[in-house]
């Protein structure tokens, strides 16, 4: 009785302490969720967005446009003097976009807002003309100036070679598109073996400085690094048009890349399995992370990108690729006159060489 007493003590301290690990490890990992604030400025920007086109400060948003097709958006400046900087990444293709300037006659800072909810603007308000920034091509390009007078940039995207998805992000805050990486924005191979790999890189300046709400997303495929976020989204569901709708229930969920997301192994990453050898996992403000279960002798490339979860601005860091280490195959000898024994397990595989034997004079 007593042994059976200090044995069933000891299984439930085990337990208890086990599930207090646990907790830990997932309380470690918590994603910061956005504020009450931040969901509904997301919302009201959304809706905005899907409305009149209007891009909105500070939300990266995603558009689609067909081939030969030529889709228009707005970027409305109700104050003068206002650093502007615009942005756009194309996922699938490349795309040709312009932003032209429009000097517009406004009376007050919210009749911009009234002119675009009625559709079309009176053209007896529009004064000037300027264009101000073109680019063809499949990396993510900006605009940006320092001081804004008050009006209204047209961007304009018209994709040449097939339909693509892309995204846009347009902010009064140069920091937030350009400050999210560290100086050395680059993937460090830690340690790599016959099935597993473990990276690691520096924190974006953007988490402790700015105090923003990062996490990191890291990516493992046996093909090509990805340019941005959004090309990874666009191998893995394709170029899809984004979903609209006042039936969503929060527009701040609104993300087509959550299509296809499964638990993964750890508390509160987001996976995604693809048939070419293609992981993505989401490990929070995590700064390495290992993968295992992979094939040895293989090739790997490694992305790394942050995800700024109130803005939805996803910036990449400079990837990386590493060969997974062969298994050695073991070499047996066989001499003259000397009997071995081996023993030969199920899957494995081996070499004997034969030693020839010496003449004797």
């Amino acid at each position: 009785m007593i042994y059976n007493d200090v044995r069933l003590r000891y299984l439930i301290t085990t337990v208890v302490v086990l599930v207090g690990c646990m907790f830990i490890a997932c309380a470690a990992c918590q994603r910061t969720a956005p504020s009450a604030a931040s969901r509904q400025f997301r919302r009201r920007a959304l809706r905005r967005f899907y409305d009149n086109q209007v891009v909105p400060f500070g939300l990266e948003v995603r558009g689609y446009s067909s081939e030969g097709i030529r889709s228009r958006y707005f970027v409305v400046v109700d104050v003068d003097e206002t650093p502007i900087t615009v942005s756009l990444t194309p996922c699938g293709s490349s795309v040709r976009w312009t932003l032209t300037y429009h000097d517009m006659n406004f009376d007050t800072p919210r009749q911009s807002q009234e002119l675009f909810s009625q559709g079309e603007v009176n053209s007896s308000r529009r004064r000037l003309v300027d264009n101000v920034w073109s680019y063809v091509g499949r990396q993510e390009s900006f605009y940006e100036t320092l001081s804004s007078p008050r009006g209204m940039y047209v961007l304009e995207v018209d994709p040449p070679a097939s339909d693509t998805a892309y995204r846009m992000f347009a902010t009064t805050s140069p920091q937030s598109a350009y400050g999210s990486l560290p100086r050395d924005p680059y993937v460090k191979i830690d340690r790599v073996s016959k099935t597993r790999l473990s990276v690691s890189w520096a924190p974006s300046p953007a988490a402790w400085s700015l105090h923003r709400p990062i996490e990191y997303c890291v990516a493992l495929n046996t093909n090509t690094n990805f340019k941005s976020h959004c090309e990874l989204e666009s191998r893995l569901l394709g170029d899809l048009p984004a979903q609209v709708g006042y039936h969503f229930s929060d527009f701040g969920n609104i993300d087509p890349f959550v299509v296809g997301r499964e638990e993964a192994a750890g508390p509160s990453d987001d996976t995604i399995r693809h048939a070419d050898s293609l992981q993505y996992y989401c490990v929070c403000n995590e700064t390495s992370y290992t993968f295992r279960h992979l094939e040895p002798g293989v090739k790997y490339y490694i992305d790394v990108f942050t995800v700024d979860t109130d803005s939805d601005r996803r910036i990449s860091y400079r990837g990386a690729y590493a060969h997974t280490k062969r298994h050695q195959e073991k070499q047996h000898v066989l001499r003259d006159g000397v009997r071995r024994a081996k023993t030969i397990r199920f899957s494995s595989s081996f070499r004997i060489f034969a030693s020839p034997s010496r003449r004797r004079s």
